[in-house]
């Protein structure tokens, strides 16, 4: 933080002076902003920036504010100061002592007040565009080990990558399939920026014009888990129809989640093995399976020192 004062007093600022001979100049040679050579102050270099007209494109402050108060200076906010500090008329009146034979001084006091204060920055998009990969993998049933990935794709200025269990994770492995959307190993956030992403993770119906979402389908305790977590926001399950893409119906369950940690990702075991094995529901057509991820970025979060 740095303490600024607007008031009056007699004795001379303590860390930079900047004198201007033929004020008047400024204004008839159209210069509408000077900026002062740099200074250190609190282990900071500074400017002092004037505009001799006024600054037009500065509003909504109080102009003739004379208290002293702290102001936080970061690397969205690089300048802070009073776009009125004093009437042009007040100054360019010889009588007050502000501009004497076409010369006057400016200066300025910096105080630095060093804190650990952290700022966490929450930006929403606006009209945020939905982005659908599709996954087709072929010779499903000769999967091998029990961990497999696609290929990273772009949704939001993100990188994202599907993660697959085709014999299941943890408790539910041999039982469930379990699918993820994970952001890819590339992305750089610190541990306490997160991603905001509505997510819909899909496993085509390749025959059958309709799909219904049995609820045992889905593998409730592990969604209940995320959401006591606080990291799922808002659950969309569609119990109809199912979403359609081309000519394929799909098994539906969309999500929005705060994704942290590169490497972590959403994603419940997906469905029953038997069900998906099943030749009657059509989930594994000619061996082939095919998965969707449909990701929305809503927001992004930033902290800054």
């Amino acid at each position: 933080f740095a303490g600024v004062i607007r008031s009056t007093r007699d004795f001379p600022p303590a860390h930079y002076i900047f004198k201007i001979q033929s004020f008047s100049l400024l204004s008839e040679n159209s210069i509408e902003k000077y900026d002062s050579a740099e200074f250190e102050s609190g282990g900071y270099k500074w400017k002092l920036s004037l505009c001799p007209d006024g600054d037009e494109s500065k509003t909504g402050e109080d102009p003739y504010d004379t208290g002293g108060r702290l102001r936080r200076f970061h690397g969205m906010r690089t300048q802070l100061g009073f776009s009125q500090l004093i009437p042009l008329t007040t100054f360019n009146d010889p009588t007050n002592g502000y501009l004497m034979d076409d010369t006057c001084l400016f200066g300025a006091e910096v105080f630095v007040y060093k804190t650990t204060i952290k700022v966490e920055y929450l930006s929403m998009v606006n009209d945020a565009d939905a982005l659908i990969y599709i996954w087709k993998i072929e010779s499903f049933s000769q999967l091998k080990g029990g961990l497999h990935y696609s290929d990273v794709f772009t949704a939001g200025d993100k990188k994202w990558k599907i993660k697959l269990y085709p014999q299941g994770h943890g408790m539910q492995k041999k039982k469930m399939l379990s699918l993820y959307l994970k952001l890819d190993d590339s992305e750089v956030l610190s541990s306490r920026e997160k991603v905001c992403a509505e997510c819909t993770l899909r496993i085509g119906d390749q025959k059958l014009g309709i799909h219904s979402i049995a609820a045992e389908l889905l593998d409730v305790g592990a969604l209940r888990h995320l959401i006591e977590s606080r990291l799922v926001i808002k659950v969309r399950v569609d119990r109809s129809s199912g979403r359609k893409s081309g000519s394929n119906k799909f098994a539906v369950l969309a999500v929005t989640y705060w994704f942290s940690i590169p490497g972590r990702g959403y994603g419940p075991s997906f469905m029953k093995l038997d069900y998906l094995n099943d030749p009657t529901n059509s989930y594994l057509v000619n061996d082939v399976c095919i998965v969707e991820a449909e990701v929305t970025v809503l927001g992004v979060t930033k902290i800054l020192p």
